[in-house]
């Protein structure tokens, strides 16, 4: 979708969940080469439209790590000034920039009135008034009317539409990233789920294993597209560097064919001994998105 010059890439017809391990940088061996790894895995998944990263625990278990440069590189980066600085952070500065929608959004208020949606950072509260001040990155002020203000102490960032402006500001309402009509960018769970199956016995809707053990994708190619076009919500699992899903699955005491819609191999043949975790993201998340092109 083009508008006046900005471009806004159009919605999946699924909401794209990607799991990952807490020891997915197993192989890297410093805080650089592991920031690295994560900024290349934050690229793959707002390429390939993906709205929301679960992170499921193993050992060594790196999730803090993880989770902390997860959330400031998917985080805007006029919002990341919000963001506590810890010692996990030291090398964000080498980060690829993310460009999704949520990151590329213009700094003069005519242009974004424009886009309309944008996220912010609640800065004041007034109960008193019902009122909730909001940073979003413009020299004007947002400003949202609110029946509980008091919920905003708590909840900092929020995601907003711009719904016009007055001598106070910008008049914000608070939305949620189904009501945006294009692609926004990925958004990473919080909560960090005790262990594959328990991240796989919560997810409700098409639950899809990538393993060089599983089936070939050619042989499924079919049967998949039309599962996951049909679909509302799909969940791709990643294993991790020295451990597959069929490895994780059988330590934790459970079969992985029982709980997932398909295994897939989507790298048949592959050229090379291992394929690295980051590697595998693209090609299977290529693949998806194939699918979806197909349909048109």
């Amino acid at each position: 979708m083009n508008m006046q010059g900005l471009w806004f890439p159009p919605k999946l017809p699924f909401r794209l969940y990607v799991a990952i391990p807490s020891n997915i940088l197993s192989e890297e061996s410093s805080l650089r080469e592991k920031t690295m790894k994560l900024g290349i895995i934050a690229r793959a998944l707002a390429i390939f439209r993906a709205s929301r990263v679960l992170i499921y625990r193993r050992t060594p278990d790196e999730s803090l790590l993880i989770r902390d440069i997860l959330r400031y590189h998917l985080t805007p980066p006029y919002l990341k000034k919000y963001i506590p600085l810890r010692p996990f952070l030291r090398y964000v500065g080498l980060l690829p920039p993310l460009r999704a929608p949520s990151h590329d959004v213009p700094d003069k208020l005519s242009e974004a009135l424009k886009i309309r949606y944008r996220e912010g950072f609640v800065t004041k509260v007034l109960e008193e008034r019902g009122l909730v001040m909001v940073d979003i990155g413009l020299k004007e002020k947002g400003i949202m009317a609110t029946e509980h203000p008091e919920a905003y102490r708590r909840r900092r960032f929020v995601l907003v539409k711009l719904r016009g402006v007055t001598s106070q500001g910008v008049l914000l309402t608070e939305v949620d990233v189904d009501d945006i009509p294009f692609y926004w960018r990925p958004f990473l769970e919080e909560r960090i789920f005790t262990s594959l199956y328990a991240l796989l016995n919560e997810f409700k809707g098409l639950k899809i294993a990538t393993s060089r053990y599983g089936r070939s994708i050619e042989s499924v190619f079919d049967s998949l597209r039309e599962k996951l076009l049909s679909s509302n919500e799909v969940l791709i699992v990643f294993g991790a560097p020295y451990e597959g899903l069929y490895d994780i699955a059988k330590d934790e005491g459970f079969s992985l064919d029982e709980v997932v819609d398909f295994s897939i191999n989507f790298i048949p043949e592959q050229g090379v001994a291992t394929v690295r975790s980051e590697e595998a993201m693209f090609a299977v998340l290529s693949i998806l998105n194939l699918m979806k092109v197909m349909q048109r």
